[in-house]
């Protein structure tokens, strides 16, 4: 029997340069994950939990490693580089060592371990659950056929770790769950694929029916895209009505270059909307998610109409269930830009923490765009209680509003986009209620956004003295530089997710933002999670990478 700690890379290397496959192999980190039901635990976690001594080393291969990616393909490798690798071997000798020592009798070690492996609340979140007669080495049997399934992964896919959700919404090795809980349905790695509600005929019924013909089956406009991808339809007096489906693809609407829109079309339009423009010029359908947006002259008059197509889909934060329903419950704010899928995740997030959490949830709704219009919050949102907000300069207050009067678990607010909201987001976040929010741009530029920064704990500028400036230098390296930026406070949300354009089966999970935040000021890449979910099976992976 082989003993390794996070097979993945190795073995992929092992086959790639040398055409060998591993067998026989127990990887320790699925272990320690079985025993402790935390995934991807560190070498020194294990160790710790084995009562072994700490790797020597580890800081000095850390540095090498961080100062040049490919320092393993150096020849000969630096003295120092191998003398961790080789502490690296002694530390796992020593843990199968202690290992075996715990495990010497078999009244002994069920005695140890059989609570922690009981799958009760109260004794830990563990992964493996002991059945009834099993012996140790039926589990151990299990642990080397899940780090077989490791070792056959293609060198391509290595980096990419299959991941599954338990009952409870943990995330854990998909491997593991299968040979250690065999009974029990894991969806094969797959998640459903998600369910799309977008009440499209009451949006199409809204733009006049001699332009309806590009919705039709069978229409005849070349190019036309399948319609569950439609994002915008614009009408502005004089021009041709047009359509845009998915990213950056146009449509116009009447193959007729001639055929533009008239002012009658806009009346009729506004007319069956019923006056329900507010102060932010938007409106919306009763019991739907879409947004009617419109473009006024100075007399007030409508020159210009854009209809935003509002879809429920459910499943759709399946990718980030442990976040939403795991046990660190972690205040969440969703990145990205117009487009991207942020309010479509904001509301799915209230149904599931107001539904499954059994949270009591409140959205604040700026212009009704989670929860549709109309006084019935729509179905998509579960049990999520609504409070409008008529316009974007009063969110703040409504949130505050929120908080001294409904005593919320939960309080979900999407498109934080001024100073007064932060405020107000902080202040809720101080008085303990959890805070699920939406926000324009990345991480990155959030920093370098003067109103928004403090979302993340804001940054100040410090003057150094020599002494300390110097000290900065050697530890970190770099240039001697006396004035750096540094955060300033603590972030108000603890986890942060990046969506990217076009991509809406990838999400990037920052679960340490304080610590993320500080890698960015001192020019650093920021440790992250890439979550992907296969769009045709729904297979889930999750890959470790720098931003």
């Amino acid at each position: 029997l082989k003993v390794m700690h996070d097979v993945h890379m190795d073995a992929a290397a092992l086959h790639r340069q040398h055409g060998i496959r591993l067998g026989g192999v127990l990887d320790t980190q699925l272990l320690y994950e079985h025993m402790h039901g935390e995934m991807l635990g560190s070498m020194s976690r294990f160790l710790a939990w084995c009562g072994t001594p700490p790797h020597p080393n580890k800081h000095a291969g850390r540095t090498y490693m961080q100062r040049d990616p490919a320092v393993w393909g150096q020849r000969p490798l630096p003295e120092g580089l191998l003398q961790y690798a080789a502490a690296d071997v002694r530390c796992l000798l020593q843990a199968v060592v202690s290992m075996a020592e715990k495990w010497s009798t078999v009244d002994d070690r069920l005695a140890r371990f059989r609570p922690r492996l009981s799958g009760s609340p109260a004794n830990g979140p563990a992964v493996g659950r002991w059945v009834e007669g099993a012996s140790l080495h039926e589990h151990l049997h299990a642990l080397v056929a899940a780090s077989k399934e490791r070792c056959e992964r293609l060198p391509e896919e290595a980096r990419r770790r299959r991941v599954w959700f338990d009952e409870v919404g943990g995330l854990h090795s998909w491997e593991l769950l299968k040979h250690t809980r065999p009974s029990e349905q894991f969806g094969g790695n797959s998640a459903a694929t998600p369910e799309v509600e977008d009440n499209m005929q009451e949006l199409l019924d809204l733009v006049p029916e001699r332009f309806r013909g590009f919705a039709e089956p069978g229409n005849l406009l070349e190019g036309v895209p399948p319609l569950h991808q439609l994002r915008d339809i614009v009408l502005d007096l004089g021009t041709r009505p047009r359509a845009f489906f998915g990213a950056r693809k146009l449509v116009f609407l009447d193959a007729n270059p001639q055929a533009v829109v008239e002012a009658g079309d806009l009346h009729a339009m506004v007319a069956r909307l019923e006056d329900k423009f507010g102060h932010d010029n938007r409106a919306g359908i009763d019991r739907c998610l879409h947004r009617i947006s419109a473009m006024r002259a100075k007399t007030g008059d409508i020159y210009g109409l854009t209809l935003r197509v509002g879809r429920a889909i459910y499943g759709n934060t399946k990718i980030m269930e442990d976040v939403l329903i795991g046990e660190r419950e972690p205040s969440v704010l969703i990145l990205g830009s117009p487009g991207c899928g942020k309010t479509t995740i904001v509301r799915e997030a209230s149904r599931i923490l107001s539904t499954r959490g059994h949270l009591s949830v409140v959205v604040v709704d700026t212009s009704n765009e989670i929860c549709g219009d109309g006084l019935v919050p729509h179905r998509s949102v579960g049990l999520a209680r609504r409070m409008m907000v008529s316009s974007l300069d009063q969110q703040a207050g409504v949130l505050i509003e929120a908080v001294q009067n409904h005593t919320p678990d939960v309080i979900v607010c999407d498109e934080i986009g001024r100073a007064a909201d932060v405020e107000a987001v902080r202040t809720v976040k101080l008085r303990g209620v959890r805070v699920i929010g939406s926000a324009h741009g990345d991480l990155r530029s959030l920093l370098k956004n003067s109103q928004l920064k403090g979302l993340v704990g804001g940054t100040e500028t410090v003057t150094l003295g020599d002494a300390m400036a110097k000290e900065r230098q050697a530890s970190k390296g770099g240039t001697l530089s006396k004035v750096i930026s540094q955060r300033c406070g603590q972030p108000v949300f603890d986890t942060i997710i990046e969506l990217t354009p076009g991509a809406l089966h990838e999400w990037r999970v920052v679960d340490d933002v304080a610590k993320a935040v500080d890698c960015i000021l001192e020019g650093k890449p920021y440790s992250a999670q890439l979550r992907r979910r296969d769009g045709e099976t729904g297979a889930l992976t999750m890959e470790l990478v720098q931003n």
